[in-house]
Parts: structure tokens; C-alpha cells; sequence
């Protein structure tokens, strides 16, 4: 799908949109990177996801603590043996860090949702078919993950979402 914001970038059919905490005029969108985009018009891109593969944006998150805190998860390429990436910024933007390892490589990421207390705690949800690899947890910006799938029937997964009163 070509855009508006970002010209010579392409953004999938379900193109990620967030909200930036305590900011009526800005968003986020995702494409092949993520854009500071204003309602009024015009984009900034936010620094360059480096990356083996163009794949546009599946999901985004940006913390509700600190609006310079994103994670983005780039869509698998299985053709070219490329899964799915999470990247992580603390700065805006200014340096991206993948943070994949300790997540499934052969299953497609679908959400990622970032804490509204602590923005070291964050939760990726995942797609297939595979037994106990559905849900995946990071306390510390995604340095390591711990699979708390739990006893999730096996069925692909879309979305996670934590309600605050429940954590």
C-alpha cells in the first residue's frame, strides 16, 4: 500500500497506527519505519530499522510513561528465510536495537504491547500453530524473553492485551 507520509516506503494492508501519550496533534505510523506523522500534515521518519528485509511494519507500541519508548515488529519475509524482528528504541528513534533473539524465528510476531508502569516490561504475542509458543514476556527492554504461553489452546494469536488492574 503506497502513503502519504513516506513515499518510497510501504505499508501493509493492517498499517499500524498509535497514539502518542498526552499528544492530540502527533501519531505514529508504521511503515518499512516509523514515522512521526502530524494530522496536520507531513511526517518525520524516526531514525532507520536496520534490517535484512523490507517488510513493512506488523505492529507498534510506544510507552505510556515515556512517549520515546517504541517497539516495532517488522513483518516476517519466509520466501527469503527472514522471521519477524522486534525493535526497540529508549531515544525516539535516535538508535533502534533488534530485540528478536529469544523469540520464535519461524512464527510470525503479531503484537507488541509495552507496560504502562515500567517500560522494560513488555509482551509479544505470536501466530501459528505451534504448542506452548503464543505468548512472550521481556522484564528488562527485551534482553531476554520468557515463553508464559501457559496452557493457551493452540490456536494463532492475533492480539495480547493486559488491562493494568490485572498486572
Amino acid at each position: 500500500v503506497p502513503n502519504l507520509f513516506a513515499p518510497r516506503e510501504y505499508a501493509a494492508w493492517t498499517t499500524p497506527v498509535e497514539r502518542i501519550p498526552e499528544n492530540d496533534f502527533n501519531f505514529l505510523c508504521g511503515y518499512e519505519n516509523v514515522y512521526l506523522c502530524s494530522r496536520f500534515g507531513g511526517a518525520n521518519r524516526l531514525g532507520t530499522l536496520s534490517s535484512s528485509n523490507d517488510n513493512p511494519i506488523a505492529d507498534m507500541a510506544v510507552g505510556d510513561i515515556n512517549a520515546k519508548v517504541i517497539a516495532a515488529i517488522k513483518r516476517p519475509d519466509f520466501l527469503n528465510n527472514v522471521g519477524s524482528q522486534l525493535y526497540f528504541t529508549k531515544n525516539g528513534g535516535g538508535t533502534w536495537d533488534n530485540k528478536t533473539a529469544g523469540l520464535p524465528d519461524s512464527l510470525f510476531l503479531t503484537c507488541v504491547i509495552i507496560d504502562d508502569r515500567n517500560n522494560d516490561l513488555m509482551w509479544v504475542s505470536v501466530g501459528g500453530f505451534s504448542d506452548s509458543v503464543k505468548v512472550f514476556k521481556t522484564e528488562d527492554g527485551g534482553a531476554t524473553w520468557k515463553n508464559v504461553s501457559m496452557n493457551l489452546p493452540n490456536i494463532t494469536l492475533i492480539f495480547v492485551h493486559f488491562p493494568s488492574s490485572s498486572l
